[in-house]
């Protein structure tokens, strides 16, 4: 969740620093569009991180990517380590 809390606040700062010279019109403008593409992919991240927790059944995330000493430390093993974890 905190992946979630500090993207919403890059949408706000990008917002906050696109706009500064808000007294000229594009400035706002693209201010106003970050701000809009920014807080969409941050609600499909909302959206994607409850989902998956729904999924998994827990939103810690030490349960679903364990340390590596609990799964082979080859990448492709342990993405099939937490998979296999869905299936229960």
């Amino acid at each position: 969740m905190q992946l979630v809390l500090f993207w919403e606040l890059t949408s706000v700062f990008s917002f906050l620093l696109i706009g500064y010279w808000y007294h000229r019109r594009d400035a706002r403008r693209g201010a106003r569009m970050a701000f809009t593409i920014t807080a969409g992919g941050g609600l499909s991240l909302l959206a994607g991180v409850l989902v998956l927790g729904h999924i998994v059944g827990s939103y810690d995330r030490t349960w679903c990517w364990p340390p590596a000493t609990r799964c082979a430390p080859i990448p492709s093993t342990r993405w099939r380590c937490c998979w296999s974890r869905w299936g229960r």
